[in-house]
């Protein structure tokens, strides 16, 4: 993406030009971003110093960006292998199942593979 920078005469950035093909690229990936507003709330920017100050005053309690989504991948890996289990129960179910209805004589085989 090609981005022109605007600076008034104070040298302070005050805009970005972007081609009319990398907007167009960028409304079609985030639909949203004619909606978003130019400010942000102020209620979100005193939740974000509340946090940067408990951060500050807990350093303790800082995760680092890496460790967090290791322990997120983690978790994952987790939540896999209990869905792989269960279906491999369903899937063990499922077939005993079959067999004990193929077995019995009064089974309708329709429906059966």
């Amino acid at each position: 993406m090609s981005v022109q920078y605007v600076s008034d005469s104070t040298g302070q950035t005050t805009a970005v030009l972007i081609s009319i093909d990398d907007w167009d690229k960028l409304r079609k990936k985030h639909p949203d971003v004619d909606e978003m507003e130019g400010e942000i709330p102020q209620w979100q920017k005193d939740l974000i110093e509340e946090r940067m100050l408990f951060l500050k005053q807990h350093p303790d309690q800082v995760t680092s960006i890496v460790d967090f989504l290791t322990e997120l991948d983690k978790e994952d890996e987790e939540i896999w292998d209990d869905a792989a289990s269960s279906m491999g129960d369903a899937h063990r179910y499922y077939t005993s199942r079959r067999i004990s209805l193929c077995n019995d004589k009064r089974a309708s085989p329709i429906g059966l593979k």
